[in-house]
């Protein structure tokens, strides 16, 4: 069982926001998403291969009939590939090394 990254780490004795550990993944998340993800959209459940390294989220826009999906490659030097079926259909993707690819 792979090992998941938290987006926030909130240590035992935090008493304040300034206490609070944001992960790489989360300024990537809260980046990339502000920019493609309206107010109002829903996070959906995605299931991933055991051994993707890194992490695939995606939301659905019921107002303006959209679904972003954001992928993340922790994988230091090699591109991850993968396929997402969207109703029904497969879609390719390539992640680059520690890179971010958004589709919509």
């Amino acid at each position: 069982k792979r090992a998941i990254r938290p987006l926030v780490t909130i240590p035992s004795d935090a008493r304040s926001m300034d206490d609070l550990i944001f992960q790489q993944d989360f300024w990537t998340m809260a980046h990339s998403g502000a920019q493609f993800i309206e107010p109002g959209a829903k996070r959906v459940a995605v299931t991933t291969s055991s051994g993707f390294p890194g992490f695939v989220e995606a939301f659905h826009n019921k107002r303006a009939k959209t679904v972003t999906l954001i992928a993340l490659n922790w994988h230091k030097e090699e591109e991850v590939s993968a396929i997402v079926w969207h109703k029904g259909q497969p879609v390719s993707l390539t992640v680059p090394p520690r890179g971010t690819v958004i589709f919509q």
